[in-house]
């Protein structure tokens, strides 16, 4: 009889390997077909894939035209000082909102002189003053050899071309200091002594590139850091101006009603415009290149410039160029200049100036007027356009001595009696002799690089613990939605089945849904076949776009749908067929859509959480329906991807922003999405997030970063009192997943972390909720390796059939 046994367990083994083998081959075929199928919609050069593209562009530009007709309608409407004023206080208030900019002016904790210059009629103090706990200015203070009375204060505000140390600024602070001002320069956060990176010089990279152009480029790794903390850098710069103030009134002693700020061109205009606007110490400002039209716009202004000019801009890579909130809250250029009325302006401009069809300069004539201050409304203008070269076109750095004999010094002497130079200054001294920063001022003092001295300051505004304060629901979400755009809250995305085809692993089905704010969100949905689906689902959204997802892991979708699971890939707006730009770099498209996100007051996070939440309303009320599939979704999961590859462990963290080669960026958008998609929706079975940043603290802790902007939401790291921390860690507390796996996380430099960095920061997390907190996922698995397709396939699976 022992043969009969072998003979049967061999049959049952020879019937498993007959199933596994016509499994595999089949297998095989599918993922074969999957790799020709396409993912798009539609075709990329058609013209329905050209409107998919322009699709997210074209709704920020219509919201920022939006905000310009709001703004001029609020203009039309006063019509006296008092409506004004009303407005600018409004306004004013919104901005200091929007920037963090606290009301009362700040005065510096200690102001040290490191070391003077003697010069003839005048000397140099070389001094630093701290603006916040352990943080400090660099400055140079140009000061009258003989004090009479108390002097006139002025504030030099360089551009971000070079830092104080410049011949134009040395200009300005020797002629004004002769003629019987202190003028304070100082080094603006990240600029000149103040700088966050390394290159300085040729010989600081082995390659090519623009070491002058650093400190200007850095600005974006300092927006992105201040963000998170809820904090802008347009905010902090105006804090370390104010704190000069002080600076001048106590230790230079200046007279309270003469003092003075003057802005450069290229972003030196844009920042001391705000300062004056928050802080009426200030009694007069001279601002180029901001308010009104800028070197890029066109001259002459067309006929039309009331109603055709873009009085809020538009965004890019420069947070201090486009504001956040501006648009959305309405402090608009124009109105920040507007609001140093009835006190001194100069508005000045680089080149050549259409004054007369110019509508800023006639908002701001109305404004002086109503204040019968029109005696302190100047202007200054150079010549010929930024396309143009010297003589024809005055370029200058900061401020020119063209622009100055233009209108800065006749400005001067008008307000503050200061008489206009007879030769100008000759006298330049080098970058090393105006130098703040000498050893024994280091040894004294001790600053801290600002890698190490940002992390301290933040933990100090941060939670000891992430907020567990749940996410608002899928349902309130959506119901906001919906009231924003004045719709039903049972208002559900339009959808248009484009095509279906069948496949050897089922149907496939090409939709595209439309949000309700008409933003198209193209869908590839691949269900199996009929009598195999049990209505289980796995939603992906990858950060790289569907089609990318499909390429790499054909063979993950491939076992999903082999066991009668659906799969949906989602294109949220700026991703895949929706993409504006290749890759996410500091000066992409992207990037610049982005910032325009911000300024009306939204990060494109939060656009792309809208965009899924269609996705997953029409999942669960319409997707049977469009797609006549036999049965409703019963159960879902989440695939959360970002494909981007990691640092290579022998490539350079340290690279300047135009080197040849840049490091790869991360990308953590989609494994966030779907964190966060898990956190408001409670009938989520399972996650699967790799790729994802495992704490944003990582990009506080180093001068590179190497994140796309959309990434970054505003205050992320920041708790308040409603509970706005939404690091890593808080988004796996608070989702509401049954299962959750996250797999290679990396650093804000796109640094793999390793499996013991990973347990610290993240597996505690599986013991520190289900005490309290039984609905946090019972499987939760985090590990530094990647899992193949089919492994997370089977685990969905597993998640899905229990």
């Amino acid at each position: 009889m022992w043969y009969h046994r072998y003979w049967l367990v061999g049959c049952v083994w020879f019937g498993v390997w007959c199933s596994v083998t016509i499994s595999g081959e089949r297998r095989e075929e599918v993922q074969e077909a999957l790799r020709q199928l396409t993912a798009d919609v539609y075709p990329e050069k058609s013209a329905e894939g050209q409107a998919l593209r322009q699709g997210w562009p074209r709704r920020l530009a219509e919201q920022l035209q939006q905000a310009n007709r709001r703004s001029s309608e609020e203009w039309q409407r006063l019509q006296s000082r008092e409506e004004w004023e009303a407005f600018r206080l409004q306004k004013l208030q919104r901005l200091r909102q929007g920037l963090n900019i606290p009301e009362a002016p700040p005065k510096p904790r200690r102001t040290v002189v490191t070391g003077t210059i003697a010069g003839e009629g005048y000397r140099i103090e070389k001094l630093v003053y701290e603006s916040r706990p352990g943080l400090w200015v660099s400055a140079n203070l140009y000061l009258p050899q003989q004090r009479r009375g108390r002097p006139a204060g002025l504030i030099l505000v360089h551009s971000h071309h070079t830092p104080k140390w410049h011949g134009e600024l040395q200009d300005m602070g020797i002629v004004w200091a002769k003629a019987g001002a202190a003028v304070l320069v100082p080094d603006l956060l990240g600029h000149g002594e103040r700088r966050i990176h390394p290159f300085v010089d040729e010989k600081s990279f082995p390659g090519p590139f623009r070491p002058g152009r650093q400190d200007y480029y850095f600005r974006y790794n300092l927006a992105l850091q201040l963000y998170l903390l809820g904090e802008t850098l347009m905010g902090w710069m105006v804090h370390d101006l104010r704190c000069g103030v002080s600076v001048l009134l106590d230790h230079a002693g200046v007279d309270e009603k003469r003092i003075g700020i003057l802005g450069s061109v290229a972003g030196g205009g844009d920042v001391a415009a705000v300062t004056a606007a928050v802080d009426e110490r200030i009694k007069a400002a001279v601002i180029f290149n901001f308010g009104g039209p800028e070197p890029e716009d066109p001259y002459p202004l067309p006929e039309d410039a009331e109603a055709s000019f873009p009085y809020a801009g538009s965004g890019s890579w420069e947070s201090t160029r486009n504001l956040i909130r501006s648009a959305g809250d309405g402090f608009l250029p124009w109105v920040i200049v507007g609001s140093i009325a009835p006190r001194g302006l100069c508005y000045a401009h680089e080149f050549s100036w259409d004054r007369q069809r110019d509508p800023v300069w006639k908002r701001l004539q109305r404004i002086w007027n109503w204040y019968g201050a029109e005696k302190q409304l100047r202007s200054a203008q150079g010549k010929g356009r930024l396309t143009g070269k010297p003589p024809e076109s005055t370029h200058c750095t900061h401020i020119g001595a063209v622009h100055r004999q233009a209108g800065v010094y006749q400005a001067l002497e008008a307000w503050f009696g200061l008489k206009p130079p007879e030769a100008e200054n000759t006298q330049r001294y080098s970058a090393a002799e105006l130098t703040c920063w000498t050893p024994q001022a280091r040894q004294t003092l001790q600053p801290q690089p600002w890698e190490e001295w940002l992390p301290r300051y933040a933990a100090l505004q941060e939670p000891r613990q992430p907020s567990d304060k749940p996410l608002p629901n899928a349902e309130v979400l959506w119901q906001r939605w919906c009231q924003q755009h004045k719709q039903p809250v049972s208002a559900v995305p339009t959808s248009q089945v484009v095509r279906q085809q069948p496949w050897p692993g089922g149907v496939a089905h090409w939709v595209l849904l439309r949000n309700l704010d008409g933003m198209p969100i193209p869908v590839l949905f691949l269900s199996p076949p009929q009598a195999d689906w049990q209505g289980h689902v796995v939603l992906v959204v990858c950060s790289q776009g569907k089609a990318s997802f499909l390429k790499e892991k054909a063979a993950g979708v491939a076992r999903l749908l082999q066991r009668g699971i659906a799969v949906c890939l989602v294109d949220v707006r700026d991703t895949g067929e929706t993409a504006t730009s290749r890759t996410p770099g500091r000066t992409s498209a992207s990037t610049s859509h982005a910032a325009t996100a911000l300024m009306l007051g939204m990060a494109v996070e939060e656009f792309r959480l809208f965009d899924l939440l269609a996705v997953y309303h029409w999942l669960r009320r319409a997707v049977g329906a469009d797609l006549r599939l036999n049965r409703k979704v019963e159960r879902l999961a989440l695939w959360g991807e970002n494909l981007a590859p990691c640092q290579p462990a022998d490539m350079l963290v340290a690279v300047p922003w135009d080197a040849p080669q840049l490091p790869p960026f991360a990308d953590p958008s989609g494994p966030r999405l779907a964190l966060m998609l898990s956190g408001v929706c409670s009938d989520v079975e399972a996650v699967y997030a790799p790729g994802d940043l495992a704490t944003y603290r990582s990009v506080l802790e180093s001068p590179f970063v190497y994140l796309p902007l959309a990434a970054i939401r505003p205050g992320l790291l920041r708790r308040e009192s409603e509970g706005t921390d939404r690091d890593t860690p808080a988004l796996a507390l608070l989702s509401r997943a049954r299962a959750l796996r996250l797999e290679a996380l990396v650093n804000s430099r796109n640094q793999a972390h390793s499996q013991k960095e990973l347990d610290s920061l993240l597996s505690p997390l599986a013991k520190q909720r289900p005490a309290s907190k039984p609905d946090f996922p019972a499987r939760f698995v985090v590990q530094s390796d990647r899992s193949s397709a089919e492994v997370i396939a089977d685990w969905l699976v597993r998640c899905l059939t229990p």
